[in-house]
């Protein structure tokens, strides 16, 4: 059960990301488009947010991944 909510709760930061990265992708491109500066500190912190994220992201995976394993050893061992 732990697992499950593990994994759920993963999904739902993978969806999380996922939407700042758009956001962050959108905001690029106005800027782009309008001549702006794409060095400006409020690219520069969602950028920041969204490899954060990214990073607690695959380390919950590995986690979990290494949860799985343990787990399904310990079955085969019993």
């Amino acid at each position: 059960m732990r697992i499950l909510i593990k994994s759920l709760s993963l999904f739902v930061l993978g969806i999380y990301i996922e939407i700042c990265k758009k956001r962050f992708d959108s905001q690029m491109d106005k800027c782009i488009k309008n001549g702006g500066d794409i060095s400006s500190p409020s690219l520069t912190k969602r950028s920041n947010h969204c490899y954060d994220l990214y990073v607690e992201f695959r380390e919950r995976e590995k986690m979990l991944r290494r949860e799985i394993s343990v787990k399904s050893l310990v079955k085969k061992n019993i």
